[in-house]
């Protein structure tokens, strides 16, 4: 079972016991690790008061990048690092607000620059589908965020996310952990690389790796799980935070623009973030048009600098019609519910539904 589906469960056995169990004082320290889809058992999970302990510090984040996983995060964080009034930590996903909120707000905020007048943010893709009790706490702490949520076409999106899982459990990694060289042409920033890799091993795992190596019926029960359930169903998720942050603080962006308008994009994320406008535009005239146009963290098979190759996911998945009009059967419920959630805030644009 992966970190992520197991966390979902613990969170679903600790309301089942609550629910049976007469009232008694919650210390549940374990709420915000989950990066489950918010529900009704999460609602009744407490979450540390940081925001407490954040009085006495002089630190404020501006704003957070929220997701969605496989949305092209890793190409705003890397093009965002050069705008001089921004300042990222330089891990991406730092997962504080999930997974690392035990280490205390000190911990947090050595991850920024210190003592620095410029935008501090971060970019977690997990955190769109933080609990309802996470995202009250982080608001607590800074009721002026701002937050940027990027919107892939469903079936895409998962496509590439089960793609990346079935590679990364191939290379023999646990959640979370990244690996270099092991696939050829694999450039990503590592937390560990596999040692003592054979190039028979190599070669097996690039074949175990590859969408073709799975069945139809592998990649659907991959797609009616919690965990991609959960990344699938975007207004829910984003519902939980409209919550709590008023919606002209909440920038929803179509990822489609990155291909067809990538300038236009930066420059709404970064003066939503509050960057001015004329230094946003500085900031995007002189981008170097080579690393704009990149596409950075392709799931699959690539030449070694991000450019998809004849391997690359959306050509597996064209390959394979009929697993696609399930997946699209599965998710429709989920781009309806979007859409609907994109007129209301004022959208024009909407995903594709199938139809």
């Amino acid at each position: 079972m992966s970190d992520f589906a197991s966390l979902l469960s613990s969170f679903k056995v600790t309301a089942q016991s609550a629910a049976a169990a007469p009232p008694a004082e919650k210390t549940n320290e374990d709420a915000s690790r989950k990066r489950a889809a918010p529900s009704a058992a999460s609602t009744t999970l407490a979450f540390p008061s940081i925001h407490i302990h954040l009085k006495k510090k002089s630190f404020d984040l501006h704003f957070l990048i929220l997701g969605g996983q496989k949305c092209g995060t890793t190409w705003v964080h890397t093009l965002l690092q050069k705008c001089k009034l921004v300042s990222l930590p330089a891990q991406k996903e730092v997962h504080f607000w999930d997974w690392h909120y035990k280490k205390g707000i000190d911990w947090y905020i050595r991850q920024f620059e210190q003592n620095s007048s410029k935008h501090l943010g971060e970019i977690t893709p997990d955190y769109v589908v933080l609990p309802p009790t996470t995202i009250a706490e982080i608001h607590r702490c800074f009721p002026n965020l701002r937050l940027v949520f990027i919107a892939r076409d469903l079936v895409e999106r998962a496509w590439s996310a089960m793609v990346m899982e079935l590679r990364d459990q191939n290379m023999g990694l646990n959640p979370g952990e990244f690996a270099v060289g092991v696939i050829q042409g694999d450039k990503r920033s590592a937390k560990r690389a596999k040692p003592n890799v054979s190039t028979s091993q190599q070669r097996r795992m690039q074949q175990l790796s590859s969408p073709s190596s799975q069945p139809d019926s592998y990649f659907i029960e991959r797609l009616e799980h919690e965990t991609h359930k959960s990344r699938s169903d975007y207004a829910t998720s984003l519902k939980n935070w409209y919550e709590y942050f008023p919606d002209d603080a909440i920038l929803l962006i179509d990822y489609r623009d990155i291909r067809s308008d990538p300038h236009g994009v930066l420059y709404k994320i970064v003066t939503h973030i509050g960057v001015d406008e004329d230094v946003a535009k500085q900031y995007v005239d002189e981008l170097d048009e080579e690393e704009v146009q990149q596409r950075v963290n392709v799931s699959t098979n690539n030449d070694g600098n991000g450019k998809e190759t004849h391997n690359d996911s959306s050509v597996s998945l064209s390959q394979r019609p009929l697993l696609k009009k399930q997946m699209e059967k599965l998710v429709s419920p989920y781009v309806m519910s979007f859409n609907t959630l994109l007129r209301a805030k004022g959208y024009t644009w909407s995903l594709n539904d199938y139809t």
